[in-house]
C-alpha cells in the first residue's frame, strides 16, 4: 500500500507523488488497523489531500476540489437501508467530532464489494482522515473501533503533514521553472540557475555554457533583493552571479533564480524582470488554486494588483516575522486608479496591503530597519513614484493603529 497525493488542478497529466516508504508502511500498521484498510485525506475546505492506492476505482479517480463531498455521496449509495440511520449519524458527526467511527452493513456490488465496512474519521488540524476497513478475507470491520487508532501519541499524522508541505515545495519549484522555460522558449537563456530554496538539488534552467554552479551562502532564504544588492565572484575573471528569490505570494521563498550578469545585460534588465515577475505570478496563482500544505494557503488572500486584504495583514506580517529579520512599513497615499502604477514600481518579494478606507497602500520591507526604510527607501520611492510617500513605521505601530476595527 503507498499512499498518493492527489493532483493538483492546474496540472492535471502530471504523475501522482508517492509519499516516502517509511511513512506507507506506518500508516499501514498504525494500531493494528489491517493493511487492507483504505485511507483518504480531506482539507478543511473538502479537497482532496491524498489516498491509498489500494481503493476502489471509483475512489482512486476522485478529482481534488470537493472531494470530500462526491466521497460522502458515494458511501450514501453503498450503504444498507437497515444502517442508514447509523450511517447518517456518523456522517453528521464528521464535521465537529474530533473522531467518529461506525460499522455498516454495504449494498453488495459484485463479488469484490465487501459484505461490511468499518469507516472511521479523525479530524486534525488541517481537516479529515478518513479510514475504511472493509470486512473480507478473513479481515473484521470491527477493527476500525480499536480505540488506539491515532491515538494522541501517534506520529502518522505530523509525518503526513510534513509530506504534504514537501509536495507543495516541490510542486512550486517545477511550477517556476516551466514558467522560465515558457517565458525563454525551447533555447532558454545560459547561465541562468534556478534552485529550489528546500533541498540540495540543483535545477538547471539551461546549462549551455554555464561556468559551473556559483556559490550561495548558507541563509539561502535570505537572499531577499536582486537589483544588485546581493552578487558574488564566480569563476569567471570580472563576472558576477546575482541571485533573485521568489517567493510564494511575496512570503515564503520558493526557488532561487541565479543569473550571470553577462546575460542579464544581453536580455536587459527590463526584460528579465519580466521574466521573474511571470514566474512568480505562476508560482502564485498554483498556490491560490489549490495547496496541499497549510503553508502556503495564505495565497488565496492575495487581491491582484490590490495585494492582499488588509484584515489578513497581521497573519501576514507573522509569518514574514519567523526569520527574526527586521521589518518595517511604509505608506504611498494612492487611490484605486494608482493600484497598477504604483504596484509595478515595488519590488517583487515585497507584500503590500491596498487600504481603501485611507486610501493607502502599504509595502511591508523586509530585512530593513526603520531608520534605513527613512534613509534609504523612502528617497527612492520619491525618486520614482509621483504618489505621496508617507513616513515609515514599525509593523508594530502598523498593525495597532491599521489592521484592528
Amino acid at each position: 500500500m503507498k499512499i498518493i497525493a492527489s493532483v493538483h488542478p492546474l496540472i492535471d497529466g502530471k504523475p501522482f507523488k508517492s509519499a516516502p516508504d517509511a511513512l506507507s508502511k506506518l500508516l499501514s500498521g498504525s494500531s493494528g488497523l489491517p493493511p487492507a484498510s483504505w485511507h483518504i485525506g480531506f482539507s478543511r475546505a473538502g479537497n482532496l489531500l491524498y489516498r491509498t492506492d489500494n481503493m476502489p476505482d471509483f475512489f482512486q479517480n476522485l478529482s481534488t476540489v470537493d472531494a470530500m463531498d462526491r466521497f460522502l455521496e458515494e458511501l450514501d449509495h453503498w450503504i444498507q437501508f437497515k444502517d442508514l440511520k447509523n450511517y447518517g449519524d456518523f456522517r453528521s458527526k464528521i464535521f465537529t467530532n474530533r473522531r467518529i467511527e461506525t460499522v455498516v452493513r454495504v449494498n453488495r456490488r459484485d463479488k469484490d464489494t465487501p459484505l461490511m465496512i468499518g469507516i472511521a474519521s479523525r479530524k486534525f488540524e488541517d481537516g479529515y482522515h478518513v479510514v475504511l476497513v472493509p470486512e473480507k478475507d478473513g479481515t473484521s470491520a470491527d477493527a476500525v473501533l480499536r480505540p488506539g487508532f491515532f491515538s494522541e501519541e501517534s506520529k502518522v499524522m505530523s509525518m503526513i503533514s510534513e509530506w504534504l508541505e514537501k509536495v507543495d515545495e516541490e510542486t512550486l519549484s517545477d511550477v517556476a521553472v516551466e514558467a522560465f522555460r515558457q517565458e525563454t522558449g525551447d533555447a532558454g537563456l545560459p547561465n541562468v540557475l534556478i534552485r529550489p530554496v528546500t533541498g540540495s538539488s540543483v535545477k538547471l534552467a539551461m546549462e549551455n555554457g554555464a561556468p559551473g554552479t556559483p556559490h550561495v551562502v548558507g541563509d539561502m532564504a535570505a537572499l531577499t533583493r536582486w537589483w544588485g544588492t546581493v552578487v558574488e565572484n564566480s569563476d569567471r575573471p570580472r563576472n558576477f552571479w546575482i541571485h533573485t528569490v521568489l517567493r510564494c505570494g511575496r512570503i515564503h521563498p520558493v526557488v532561487i533564480v541565479s543569473g550571470d550578469t553577462d546575460i542579464i545585460r544581453s536580455v536587459g534588465i527590463t526584460t528579465f524582470r519580466k521574466i521573474l515577475t511571470r514566474m512568480s505570478e505562476k508560482i502564485l496563482e498554483c498556490a491560490r488554486v489549490f495547496t496541499w500544505s497549510k503553508k502556503y494557503r495564505y495565497a488565496k488572500f492575495w487581491n491582484g494588483i490590490a495585494g492582499y486584504d488588509i484584515k489578513q495583514a497581521e497573519s501576514i506580517i507573522e509569518m514574514m516575522s519567523l526569520d527574526g529579520k527586521p521589518m518595517s512599513v511604509i505608506p504611498i497615499y494612492a487611490t484605486s486608479r494608482d493600484l497598477k502604477s504604483v504596484a509595478l514600481k515595488i519590488r517583487i518579494d515585497e507584500p503590500y496591503f491596498w487600504d481603501e478606507k485611507h486610501h493607502q497602500i502599504w509595502v511591508v520591507l523586509r530585512d530593513t530597519t526603520l531608520e534605513n526604510a527613512e534613509v534609504t527607501v523612502r528617497p527612492s520611492f520619491v525618486s520614482r513614484m509621483e504618489n505621496l510617500i508617507g513616513v515609515p513605521m514599525s509593523v508594530e505601530t502598523f498593525v495597532l493603529k491599521y489592521c484592528h476595527d
